[in-house]
């Protein structure tokens, strides 16, 4: 049972808005059109006009650098969706 939003889970929030923020307008643009908007790679594919391979390379690359922002560590196998 969640009460409240805390101290702790306005600070993480803020954290999270400031990591979407630093994001490349592009990769924010997939992001958000992904998680927020809940668009497939398709639909955001047709939208930018990249490829789904390349919009998930992006989506791939958001999630990394929101990780990183966020003070998350990553396995080395993550690099390799960076190239």
């Amino acid at each position: 049972m969640s009460g409240p939003v805390g101290a702790s889970d306005a600070e993480e929030l803020v954290r999270l808005q400031a990591a979407v923020g630093s994001l490349r307008k592009l990769d924010r643009e997939i992001f958000l059109a992904h998680r927020r908007d809940a668009m497939t790679y398709d639909q955001i594919a047709s939208m930018t006009g990249l490829s789904r391979r390349h919009v998930k390379r992006r989506m791939a690359r958001a999630l990394f650098e929101i990780g990183q922002f966020m003070g998350g560590k990553h396995p080395p196998w993550w690099r390799r969706w960076l190239r």
